[in-house]
């Protein structure tokens, strides 16, 4: 999701920084920071516990990676996520607030408005950590297509046991590697 935003982001930069893109495809992206925050903070127990211990983990290896550079224990010693982002913010960015921060990694807005390369949006309306409501404010692009499907949650879109995927054709077909059907 993260990475999706993130692909979205380059994509509407990439003319400009003459760097040549294909195509760029985000699942389950996030549309706007501060809504995601404020879901991962209030939401099920489970996405925000998830999210932590996985952030932590992160922290902690690029710690022992780099022990001169980083000291992530005021990080660390937090169970918020958003205290957590507005430390790492305020110690490690180049962003004066969090706020600052959040609105810069947003997709909401004119900030897809100029894509010049074909992107797509694959999403669930019933992702629980991307508030589908989010999405009436991105802007449209000729270059744009959204996808939003009722069901799949997030970044899931599992249709079987067998793990077959709705997410995972789509990205072949787009990339021409499966017929459309």
């Amino acid at each position: 999701s993260l990475g999706g935003t993130f692909a979205l982001r380059v994509a509407a930069r990439a003319p400009a920084a003459g760097i040549a893109l294909e195509r760029a495809i985000a699942i389950c992206p996030v549309l706007r920071p501060h809504s995601t925050m404020d879901v991962l903070e209030a939401g099920p127990f489970i996405y925000h516990q998830y999210f932590i211990r996985k952030w932590k983990q992160s922290l902690q290896l690029k710690q022992r990676i780099f022990p001169q550079r980083y000291d992530f224990a005021p990080i660390l010693a937090e169970r918020s996520i958003k205290e957590m982002t507005r430390i790492m913010v305020e110690q490690f960015s180049e962003f004066p607030t969090l706020d600052a921060y959040l609105s810069g990694y947003a997709i909401i807005g004119d900030r897809l408005a100029q894509l010049a390369v074909p992107s797509h949006i694959l999403l669930s309306l019933d992702d629980p950590i991307i508030p589908a409501s989010d999405l009436q404010h991105v802007a449209r692009s000729a270059q744009l297509q959204v996808e939003a499907i009722p069901h799949g949650g997030h970044c899931g879109f599992m249709e079987s046991f067998t793990r077959e995927s709705w997410a995972d054709r789509k990205i072949a077909q787009y990339m021409g590697l499966q017929e459309s059907g």
